[in-house]
């Protein structure tokens, strides 16, 4: 496929929208998060040297089964191994396992055990059989992919919504979680950057269709039965700190490309090296200071055993 040269909406396959698919250095919400959250240079490495992980494979089938149903026939390979007796193996824990997994990579295909379908199709039925739930990926288009240029550096930035609406003015996104409670899944948006994405997504959708979101939505779900799920709203502070976090991403990927330069976590811009100090969080030390004034060790020697 040609490279994109206009900033709009296309529909691509995923995999070429996860190639090196603009005319220039692109970045994604992804990638402006491991930018912010790591460093250059493992963001450089993680994208030139790809691996397949065990929560990607779920979480691809996931979105699958909730948001495409319909593909989840042709891209999902249900991986059941035998041992060389003949007998069913657990996992991937057999040759005979391993080998439909890489044949199902090599595919460019999804492979899930048994009962990881079966959890992934529970999920699906809690979330579309929920009347406010449901609502979310109604009436739109699935993995769109959106390009627009970023003014100020002037690099190619692209983003792959989970679902583009046909008229609401606001997105959601589907995530899947080990706790998706009011007090579990906004630690989750903080500590993977989901606000940075939030911002992201309600940047790339005023640049291709000229409107303001109302509001961004994350959808979270648990990944164990009975697979309870929650709505969140990114609050408009916690969308300004992912909007400054994704300048800041874009001014670094902006630099390295320039520079041909990839710093990892101790910079040598200027030939120094660069040091950091270990301290404990004011929480920790409130912790530690009230435990050393109550703890039971500062009155042994008036105890007896």
């Amino acid at each position: 496929m040609e490279k994109i040269t206009k900033p709009g909406v296309y529909d691509l396959p995923a995999d070429f929208y996860h190639s090196d698919c603009c005319d220039g250095p692109s970045l994604s919400s992804t990638g402006a998060r491991a930018i912010i959250s790591t460093c250059p240079a493992k963001f450089k490495y993680d994208r030139d040297n790809p691996q397949e992980k065990r929560a990607f494979d779920l979480g691809r089938a996931g979105h699958l089964m909730v948001l495409e149903p319909e593909k989840v026939d042709s891209e999902i390979v249900i991986v059941r191994g035998f041992t060389k007796q003949g007998k069913p193996s657990k996992g991937y824990s057999t040759d005979d396992a391993i080998e439909q997994r890489d044949r199902a990579y090599a595919a460019g295909k999804t492979p899930l055990l048994p009962e990881e379908y079966d959890a992934l199709k529970a999920m699906r039925d809690v979330l579309w059989n929920d009347p406010v739930m449901s609502k979310a990926f109604m009436n739109g288009k699935t993995e769109q992919s959106v390009f627009w240029k970023c003014k100020e550096t002037g690099i190619w930035c692209k983003m792959r919504p989970d679902f583009l609406p046909n008229a609401a003015a606001f997105l959601a996104d589907y995530k899947t979680t080990t706790d998706a409670g009011p007090d579990g899944f906004p630690r989750s948006v903080f500590k993977f950057g989901y606000h940075q994405q939030a911002a992201w997504y309600s940047e790339g959708y005023k640049e291709a269709f000229g409107v303001d979101l109302s509001s961004f939505w994350f959808i979270a779900q648990e990944t164990k039965a009975p697979f309870l799920t929650g709505a969140y709203r990114v609050s408009p502070d916690a969308l300004e700190a992912g909007r400054l976090l994704n300048i800041r991403a874009r001014r670094i990927f902006a630099w390295c490309n320039e520079n041909n330069h990839w710093p990892g976590y101790l910079p040598t811009f200027d030939g120094s090296r660069v040091f950091y100090d270990v301290d404990m969080p004011p929480w920790l030390a409130r912790e530690h200071e009230t435990r050393l004034e109550t703890d039971w060790y500062n009155n042994i020697e008036g105890m007896t055993p």
